[in-house]
C-alpha cells in the first residue's frame, strides 16, 4: 500500500497518519504512535504492578506487630501469666468472703508499648474474661484446687483487667480492673 492509500484509509477511520518525512525510513512505525504505545504499555504496567503489590500485602502472613497496634492474644503464654496476676490482684482488693477464679475468656489483646519512640518498654494485655466464686475462703488455697460454689451463692461476673508487664524486670502492674 503506498503511502498516499496508507493516507486516506486512516484518514477515513479519523486517525492521522505519519508522513513520509516522520517515518523513520525503516517501515516501522512513526515517533507519535511508538509514544501512545509506550503510554498505554506503561499504564498496563502501573495497573499490573499496583495489583500484584495488593495481592501480596493481603495474602502477607502476620509478622511482626506494629508497634502500639493491638493484637489477638490467643494462645500467647505472656496472657496467662496476665490473668493469672489480674486475678490475684482481683482477689486482693475484693471484699467478698470467698476467692473467684476464671470461668471464660471473652477476648485477649496485646499491645506493645514504648517509653521512647521505638523502644519497646514492655506489653499491655487487654482481657474480658467471666470470674466464678469458689468454695476457697482463703488466697492461701491454690485456684485450681478451688471448685465452684455448689449453691446458689456461686456468682459469675464479667470482668475487664488491663495489666501492664515488663518481663526483663519481672514487674506487672494492674492498670485497669471492672467486674460488673
Amino acid at each position: 500500500m503506498t503511502a498516499a492509500g496508507h493516507q486516506s484509509e486512516a484518514a477515513g477511520r479519523g486517525i492521522r497518519s505519519c508522513t513520509e518525512a516522520e517515518q523513520d525510513g525503516r517501515g516501522g512505525a512513526c515517533p507519535r504512535e511508538r509514544v501512545v504505545g509506550l503510554a498505554a504499555l506503561w499504564k498496563v504496567f502501573v495497573v499490573v504492578i499496583l495489583a500484584t503489590f495488593t495481592q501480596v500485602v493481603a495474602d502477607r502472613p502476620t509478622g511482626p506487630q506494629r508497634l502500639g497496634a493491638w493484637s489477638d492474644a490467643e494462645g500467647d503464654g505472656g496472657i496467662q501469666k496476665a490473668l493469672q496476676f489480674a486475678i490475684s490482684e482481683y482477689n486482693k482488693a475484693s471484699n467478698d468472703m470467698y476467692i473467684s477464679k476464671v470461668h471464660r475468656i471473652i477476648s485477649s489483646r496485646k499491645q506493645f508499648f514504648s517509653i521512647a519512640l521505638k523502644v519497646v518498654a514492655g506489653m499491655k494485655y487487654y482481657m474480658e474474661i467471666e470470674v466464678v466464686t469458689t468454695s476457697c475462703k482463703t488466697l492461701d488455697s491454690t485456684l485450681t484446687n478451688c471448685p465452684n460454689q455448689e449453691n446458689m451463692t456461686s456468682k459469675i461476673q464479667r470482668c475487664t483487667f488491663e495489666v501492664l508487664s515488663v518481663p526483663w524486670l519481672k514487674t506487672n502492674a494492674l492498670k485497669y480492673s471492672f467486674c460488673r
